[in-house]
């Protein structure tokens, strides 16, 4: 018997999200694509994250594993799992619009193989008198090599992109010894390796803020952040690219070593 091949994958990595992932699976229901699968990878929730995933109408596959706290090693067990040709990542209190794929499939098909589709996205909080958009993210159609410094300066937003699932597991999936910044340290990767990124100048992706998360820790993301500077400096020298960003990763990692102490001062000041 021919097993289907499901043309996008849609990653949910979840942990205590109870509250929210029934709204992320309705927005993930909602896709005007329909060849599409829905993972959800639980990091054993102790609440009811994983019932809640199991009897929503997507009908998403539904996978326990044993508690990690890294969302990059959660999201890898969610590829190695997942049959679809191209990778939503979504996390489990973030929603996309209902033509957010297959937008992208269509922007994808009129590229070049191997390339990765990415759009605008805003940010949105839930207030007692209702939902309210916060602001739209900055568009930035530029990627490396034209702007190294924005790559850092900006939120990375998993779920903005589309990929190849065969470019993440030739990029060896996210590194699962950050335990924050991991997603840019795959785009970095994937770029600084020649990646082509297809740009939609729409808000297509949906970022809550204000909402408590378990892994949050400022301290531990600075000193990832440095790590993966540090990563990128090694893969530039690598890539014989040196001398033309030796001074821009100098600055990046002088700029993320101190956010790091000021973040340390911050806790010891407590």
């Amino acid at each position: 018997m021919t097993r289907v091949v499901p043309k996008c994958s849609i990653v949910i990595p979840a942990y205590n999200m109870q509250d929210t992932i029934v709204e992320t699976l309705d927005s993930c229901l909602a896709q005007s694509a329909r060849d599409v699968e829905i993972v959800v990878v639980d990091d054993d929730s102790t609440d009811g994250t994983a019932e809640a995933a199991a009897a929503h109408a997507a009908a998403p596959r539904v996978i326990g594993i044993p508690h990690t706290g890294i969302p990059g090693a959660v999201r890898n067990v969610g590829v190695l799992a997942a049959r679809g040709i191209y990778l939503q990542f979504l996390d489990a209190d973030d929603i996309i619009a209902p033509e957010k794929i297959a937008s992208q499939l269509a922007l994808l098909d009129r590229e070049p193989a191997g390339t990765v589709a990415y759009c605008d996205y805003a940010f949105f909080t839930d207030e007692p008198e209702g939902r309210r958009l916060e602001r739209r993210g900055p568009a930035d159609s530029d990627y490396w090599p034209e702007d190294l410094a924005g790559a850092f300066a900006r939120y990375t937003v998993i779920h903005r992109f589309l990929f190849p699932r065969k470019l993440v597991l030739d990029a060896r999936l996210f590194d699962p010894d950050l335990s924050h910044a991991e997603d840019l340290d795959l785009w970095l990767r994937l770029t600084i390796g020649g990646t082509r990124f297809a740009y939609q100048a729409r808000a297509l992706a949906f970022y809550r803020e204000h909402v408590s998360h378990s892994l949050s820790a400022p301290e531990q993301e600075r000193w990832c952040r440095v790590l993966v500077a540090r990563k990128v400096r090694r893969l530039i020298e690598e890539a014989g690219l040196a001398d033309l960003y030796s001074e821009v990763i100098d600055e990046i990692e002088a700029r993320e070593v101190e956010a790091h102490r000021a973040s340390v001062r911050a806790r010891l000041r407590m």
